[in-house]
């Protein structure tokens, strides 16, 4: 299972649990620091995790002294993780790709705002993906044509919000260069076609 450590206000991780033994080791990070195993059901002082299996810990912070309910990882009402990351294959798909695309920005939006409601009422630690303007993060979606999609499931991933989906970026990024490179061929091939009809005799 994969960690989140708290450190100057900020939820950082995913990381090994090597990783924060790593930084406590080299005084990065205190026994008191508050830390988080994937799958648990709140936050716990490092100090409480002998060997790196996590006890029932008493509290959660967005930052390292406020203490605030949790949600743990996965447990959020809108994970459509699997098909954000192999359902934008489909995109490739003539006359269907539209469609899809349109299909996974909303569900991108459905996930988005519920963090952005859970983090204001504290239920939720703040993060990168959560601190996207709402303006922004659609806009990327719309204006871009899916070259920003690696960075949002970077940050999806990042986030700990949801199922980590560790194929996500590198899927996408196949999918945009592969939807690139038809683009290309194809604008050559109308070029040729198009000088090799103007040489013909008339």
């Amino acid at each position: 299972m994969k960690w989140f450590y708290a450190k100057d206000g900020q939820q950082t991780g995913p990381v090994e649990f090597s990783e924060i033994k790593r930084l406590h080791s080299e005084g990065q990070l205190t026994d008191e620091t508050m830390v988080w195993e994937q799958g648990s059901p709140n936050w716990v002082k490092l100090s409480s995790v002998p060997g790196g299996v996590a006890v029932p810990p008493p509290v959660l912070s967005g930052t390292e002294g406020a203490v605030v309910p949790v949600i743990p990882s996965g447990k959020l009402k809108s994970d459509y993780g699997n098909f954000l990351c192999w359902g934008f294959i489909a995109i490739l798909v003539p006359c269907a790709g539209l469609l899809v695309y349109i299909s996974l920005v909303v569900l991108h939006c459905l996930e988005f705002f519920e963090v952005r409601k859970a983090v204001a009422e504290g239920a939720l630690p703040e993060s990168d993906y959560s601190k996207m303007h709402p303006a922004l993060f659609i806009l990327g979606f719309i204006c871009c044509g899916g070259l920003l999609y690696p960075l949002f499931m970077h940050y999806r991933n990042k986030s700990g919000y949801f199922k980590p989906q560790p194929r996500a970026v590198l899927v996408s990024i196949i999918v945009i260069v592969i939807s690139i490179s038809f683009a290309i061929v194809s604008a050559v091939m109308q070029m040729a076609a198009a000088a090799a009809t103007s040489n013909l005799p008339s």
